[in-house]
Order: C-alpha cells, then structure tokens, then sequence
C-alpha cells in the first residue's frame, strides 16, 4: 500500500475522531494504518510529515495558523481533558485551514512535544462568525 493512503487514513481518523475500525476502505485496512500511525508516531515521522505540512500550508497557502489564532478567528479552549477549537466562518471553507487542524488535533501543547492518542475525541470543533 502506498505511503500516502496510510498517511491519508490516519489524517482522517484524527480530523472526524472515528473509531479506527470505520476507516473507509479507500484508504486500505484500518489495521493497516493504525499499525504505521504507532509506528511513525513512536519514531517522531507523524510530527515530522506534520510539520512540513503546517510549512506548506505557510508558504504555499500563504496563510500563518499562528495570526489567525492571534487575532481571533481560530480559537482554542480548554474543557477538562478536551480542547474546542473554535474557527471563523469566513476560514472554515479552505484548504489551509483543515491542513493545520489536523496538526493541532496531533498536537496537545503549543511546543509540539506530546502528541494525542488517536482512539481520544479531545477535540470538538465549532464554528463562529469571527473574533469579537
């Protein structure tokens, strides 16, 4: 199975919060990716290839996840062991935007070092119409 389809499935996992076993078949066996997702997750490859996705989303994208938070139009906000991550209206719809949502949904901490477990739903995602 190619590398993109496993990295495709475990993207998808962690952006809808489903069980790994409802993994569509497009994206090859739900064994499958859950077996590379600990395997590149323990070697530090997932935080890697997610890394030099949030890159691209910069420069190809031209669009700073961090100024968006900045000025309001992607939130976050704790709830117990949950995170909400609020996102304007007006971002919902690009690409760039559900890029980097799938690195903050990886990511437990501003510096990158404790990565989520995919079988938590520590995320809810809202939308909102912009930063008051």
């Amino acid at each position: 199975m190619h590398p993109r389809r496993i990295l495709d499935g475990i993207y998808w996992k962690f952006r809808l919060g489903r069980p790994w076993r409802e993994l569509p078949s497009r994206y090859g066996s739900h064994e499958v990716c859950y077996l590379y997702y600990n395997r590149w997750n323990h070697s530090g490859l997932l935080k890697e290839i997610s890394l030099a996705l949030i890159k691209d989303v910069e420069t190809r994208g031209h669009f700073d996840v961090r100024k968006a938070m900045k000025d309001g139009l992607i939130t976050f906000e704790r709830e117990g062991s949950k995170y909400n991550v609020y996102i304007s209206a007006s971002l919902v719809d690009m690409w760039q935007v559900s890029t980097a949502m799938i690195y903050y949904r990886l990511v437990a901490d501003e510096t990158g070092k404790k990565l989520l477990q995919p079988r938590s739903r520590l995320f809810n995602t809202g939308i909102y119409d912009g930063p008051k």
